[in-house]
């Protein structure tokens, strides 16, 4: 009686964590924050990551100054409970431009994002490469395109600044870095909004209660003597640990391909 109590008790606990985060997130129970830590000595490049090295020295070549971390922690996501991205962050000369540079998976080439905020809640946003997220709205505006260099980056998003300010009938505006964050983390609750993630509320159903049904058919055929408060609670062991093998083993490799892929020009978005 003790053994079935246990197994229940790890049945549900694999349950909740396996459904928990796509059902929240449905439900809209998520959330975002960002922080910004200034810290111009932690965005110093160190010697083990030449790429880093590499843009972190074109941008200081034209006129950026290191300025700190800025910690992206994401809670409920449809796949996971939690999520942290860092991003180290560096300013132009006259303060109107943030430079961003981070990893969306470990050994990817670095991706950079330029930034500029305006009066009337207006931002602009120039990435590359693009994370398949470009957007245009009222106050925003987000482009993504593969730049061969942080010169022709900033250029890019120079004129894309000042389009979307004669457009709009924003001006640039000057902001500390703990603003740039809390306006970012508003701007990305909108997007997230916007942004239609069928597919990850798909993977709970395939790879946990796919695996849950076929574990419950085949005790039942090889094990018909066993009552189902037994078989359920291991089918639902057994589709835990398939999701669990699913989300460290499987997806992490796909993740990286799809990042070093939106690296190569004809995969970005303009």
């Amino acid at each position: 009686m003790t053994g079935e109590i246990l197994l229940w008790v790890a049945a549900a606990i694999g349950a909740v964590w396996a459904l928990g985060p796509p059902l929240l997130h449905i439900l809209g129970l998520y959330r975002l924050r960002f922080v910004a830590h200034e810290d111009p000595a932690a965005v110093e490049p160190g010697n083990d990551d030449p790429d880093y090295a590499r843009c972190y020295r074109e941008l200081r070549a034209l006129g950026f100054q290191p300025l700190g971390i800025v910690t992206e922690k994401r809670w409920i996501t449809p796949i996971e409970w939690h999520r942290e991205f860092h991003l180290r962050c560096l300013v132009s000369c006259d303060g109107l431009c943030f430079a961003s540079l981070y990893r969306l998976t470990r050994d990817e080439p670095v991706r950079v994002s330029l930034k500029t905020l305006m009066t009337g809640e207006g931002m602009v946003t120039t990435a590359s490469p693009g994370a398949g997220i470009p957007d245009i709205g009222e106050t925003s505006l987000r482009i993504e395109m593969h730049a061969g260099n942080m010169a022709e980056l900033l250029s890019h998003h120079q004129d894309n600044v000042k389009l979307f300010a004669e457009q709009r009938g924003f001006s640039v505006t000057r902001v500390s870095f703990q603003e740039r964050a809390a306006r970012d983390e508003e701007n990305d609750r909108r997007l997230l909004k916007k942004i239609e993630t069928p597919v990850l509320y798909v993977l709970p159903a395939f790879c946990f209660l796919a695996p849950v049904a076929v574990a419950i058919l085949f005790l039942q055929d090889r094990f018909s003597h066993l009552p189902m408060s037994s078989l359920v609670p291991g089918a639902v062991c057994f589709g835990t640990l398939c999701y669990l093998a699913f989300l460290k083993l499987v997806l992490p490799g796909r993740i990286r391909q799809e990042c070093i892929r939106s690296h190569e020009p004809e995969a970005s978005q303009f």
